[in-house]
């Protein structure tokens, strides 16, 4: 049985700020302005963009939006050498 792609999570609101403005402050981007029923992960937002800032093919795009995702959270890539595993 497939597990689902998504993660269902409680958290605090009240009537006095908006559900919006709860949700990105716990890292998660709304997809409705008010009543949100489903929010994105802005670390996901954020890694999609750079997947798309690089998309001219498809190893090559997946290998720099790494490369750029992991930097902007302060890990920056030391050695650009790939090594494939031998098969034995």
């Amino acid at each position: 049985m497939c597990q689902p792609d998504y993660e269902t999570i409680d958290l605090p609101s009240c009537s006095c700020r908006p559900s919006a403005s709860v949700l990105v402050e716990h890292g998660f981007f709304p997809t409705a302005p008010t009543q949100p029923h489903l929010a994105i992960s802005i670390n996901f937002l954020e890694f999609y963009y750079a997947l798309f800032e690089q998309s001219a093919d498809a190893v090559g795009a997946m290998a720099a939006a790494l490369s750029k995702f992991y930097n902007r959270r302060g890990f920056p890539i030391t050695n650009a050498k790939v090594s494939v595993p031998k098969s034995y």
